[in-house]
């Protein structure tokens, strides 16, 4: 039976709660610290049918969403790891050791305080040692010292997962604290171990930062090097010639939160995504994270309708929808619910006319002017 909008300009919205799909019994995640409310399933009482010569244009009508979720997340970016050695030592190939980032909201500055509290609580912490951090407002930056208690010592951040590779860690805050691979080390777009160094002396010239990498070609580089006592390293390699290259990066305390995305099972032909090397998607729509945390993020109908996305299927009885980061991850709104409205559109499917080759054509104009002067003829 025909939709009664196919017959009219008329649209279809469906308003769909994440807390009514959670009574329908539909939501996908298992219960625990995996628990959300962004991974859903709603079942249609009334299916939408739609006839052969018609099909869908389907679009974002509206959507609201707590901002509620962290911008430091349990397993996606809540580790730093680390080793302690004699000054002079790598650390990269030395026991390595993990403080985790309790899951919340930081600031570049309670970031610092968070990260000092961590090490200093860790069992493999030199007591009286001390990682002093700043951030510089001007170029949006942290700058950093090690000062190691007694004869001196080396914190070496433990940043390559495979040194062999340089590959970088994807559930550590490399990014966040301003150790991004496009920048470090050396513009390479590979990363290495960062260390900072104290070799006790007290001297102007004690202490020392650069690079290391372990694995089965293990090195290590000096970058730069104190002229005073309460030197900071600024991310400048001094070994270069002026002016100076900086291996650091900006930090970004929402390097994984910049937007979210609704995906569906209807959306699944009609979204190209880099992510997916260009491949379709089930990208519905992409969010950005604007406003206060503790506000709502919301898509009002003017928005949403800038994107039609044009559906292959002709029956919509059940839909799945997530909310995710750009790496498909649950976002996790912690405990609050969220809501979406989809808007269907039904259209003619358009007859597309195949184009014929033009010899093809010649060759039946020339024929039909045979036929007629054969019939002529007769």
């Amino acid at each position: 039976m025909a939709e009664a909008e196919t017959s009219t300009s008329a649209s279809r919205v469906i308003f769909i709660s994440s807390e009514d799909a959670r009574a329908q019994g539909g939501n996908l995640t298992t219960p625990g610290t995996s628990f959300v409310t962004t991974n859903y399933r709603f079942l249609l009482q009334q299916p939408i049918a739609v006839p052969a010569h018609h099909s869908i244009v389907m679009s974002l009508h509206h959507c609201s969403i707590p901002y509620t979720f962290y911008n430091f997340r349990r397993n996606i970016n809540d580790k730093l790891r680390f080793s302690i050695t004699a000054s002079g030592v790598s650390g990269s190939s030395a026991t390595e050791h993990t403080i985790y980032i309790r899951p919340g909201n930081y600031t570049a500055i309670s970031m610092i305080t968070e990260i000092q509290k961590k090490l200093e609580a860790h069992a493999s912490w030199v007591a009286g040692s001390t990682l002093h951090i700043r951030f510089n407002p001007e170029t949006n930056k942290y700058e950093w010292r090690y000062n190691a208690a007694g004869g001196g010592g080396r914190l070496t951040l433990r940043l390559t997962q495979d040194p062999d590779t340089f590959s970088e860690y994807t559930d550590d805050i490399h990014s966040e604290i301003g150790f991004d691979n496009m920048k470090w080390f050396e513009l390479s777009g590979l990363m290495a171990d960062s260390w900072f160094d104290d070799n006790g002396s007290g001297a102007a010239d004690a202490f020392t930062w650069g690079w290391s990498l372990g694995g089965a070609s293990p090195g290590q580089a000096t970058a730069d090097t104190s002229d005073s006592t309460s030197y900071y390293f600024t991310g400048d390699d001094t070994t270069g010639a002026l002016p100076y290259i900086n291996y650091f990066s900006s930090i970004d305390m929402s390097a994984h939160n910049h937007s979210l995305f609704v995906r569906t099972n209807l959306s699944s032909h009609s979204v190209q995504d880099s992510g997916t090397g260009g491949a379709f998607s089930s990208i519905l729509a992409k969010i950005p994270v604007e406003g206060e945390r503790g506000s709502i993020i919301t898509i009002n109908p003017t928005d949403g309708a800038v994107h039609q996305l044009l559906l292959k299927i002709k029956m919509i009885d059940v839909i799945y929808i997530r909310l995710t980061d750009r790496k498909n991850r649950l976002i996790d709104l912690n405990g609050l619910d969220w809501s979406i409205a989809l808007q269907l559109d039904f259209i003619e499917t358009p007859k597309i006319k195949i184009p014929t080759d033009k010899r093809l054509e010649i060759e039946q104009k020339l024929y039909e002017e045979f036929k007629k002067n054969k019939e002529g003829k007769n």
